[in-house]
């Protein structure tokens, strides 16, 4: 699963445990351990959010894999961040993702 889904999973899963406990017209006790379990679930959720931004805040840093020359003569380098071919001429930033690729 991606992190994506794994947060929809978690919020879907918040709402189906509440509308099965209305559903089942459950006694108090049952329907609160329900609701703290639904929101056990939208917290993590939250969490999981958390977690992917700051992912994505992060600096992104790599060094190229160099896969030879390009027909016309230029560097054709494997961007470890992205995965992605980049043909350039000795570049410091990946043209696709952006990531810096300076040597430190």
């Amino acid at each position: 699963m991606t992190l994506d889904e794994v947060i929809k999973h978690c919020e879907e899963k918040a709402k189906e445990i509440r509308w099965q406990a209305l559903k089942e017209k459950m006694d108090i006790e049952d329907v609160a351990d329900c609701e703290e379990c639904a929101e056990e679930h939208e917290q993590l959720a939250e969490w999981l959010k958390d977690y992917k931004r700051l992912l994505e805040e992060r600096p992104r840093r790599g060094k190229w894999i160099y896969k030879g020359l390009s027909v016309s003569g230029l560097h054709r380098n494997l961007c470890p961040i992205c995965k992605q071919d980049v043909i350039s001429d000795r570049t410091n930033y990946c043209g696709n993702c952006g990531a810096d690729m300076r040597e430190r």
